[in-house]
């Protein structure tokens, strides 16, 4: 129990465990809605939602252990959430190129389904956005206010 107790006190390790059922939460409801809806951009979109708001939670109360006032707690979330809308436009906008208006640019380069190509896709976007949530959670939006 203290081996568990001293991973979550390390805020790195911590941000990464928290990050990566993060992207497992993107990553399902991303394939799951993508298959309803068959659009890599609304699919991004929900899945995205879902996520940051999972992700806001996790690095409030988890990673980063801020304990502000509830007008605090209110910027917070909207500087979390205004730093994620930009990701995530960004992200809907690489959806809606590479799936929804050019997926033989992935499927021909490495010979893979649609299916697959939306997976890949999700993989590399996904891993650049942990990195940069990270550093923009811990210098801007949950910095320790002294």
């Amino acid at each position: 129990m203290k081996t568990i107790k001293k991973f979550f006190q390390n805020e790195v390790l911590s941000y990464l465990f928290f990050g990566v059922a993060t992207t497992l939460i993107f990553f399902v409801i991303k394939m799951i809605t993508y298959k309803m809806t068959n659009s890599g951009l609304w699919s991004d979109i929900i899945a995205n939602t879902v996520a940051i708001v999972f992700a806001f939670v996790t690095n409030k109360l988890w990673v980063f252990n801020t304990k502000e006032s509830s007008k605090s707690i209110w910027s917070e979330f909207v500087q979390f959430v205004s730093s994620r809308l930009v990701l995530m436009g960004l992200s809907a906008l690489a959806n809606w190129y590479f799936v929804d208006k050019n997926p033989q640019i992935i499927t021909n380069s490495f010979g893979v389904s649609k299916d697959t190509a939306v997976a890949i896709l999700t993989i590399v976007i996904q891993f650049l956005t942990i990195v940069i949530n990270y550093l923009v959670s811990k210098f801007f939006v949950f910095r320790n206010k002294k």
